[in-house]
């Protein structure tokens, strides 16, 4: 299985991860939307 130390750990990371993609994805949706508004798309 794994320590509890490493499962924490693991939980970590994971959290960063996801904090990381929901970041960049905000990022891409808002260009996205910033460009379309721009051409009148």
């Amino acid at each position: 299985m794994g320590t509890k130390s490493a499962k924490r750990l693991l939980n970590k990371r994971n959290r960063r991860e996801q904090r990381y993609v929901a970041h960049s994805n905000h990022i891409i949706a808002k260009t996205i939307v910033t460009q379309a508004e721009r051409t009148s798309a």
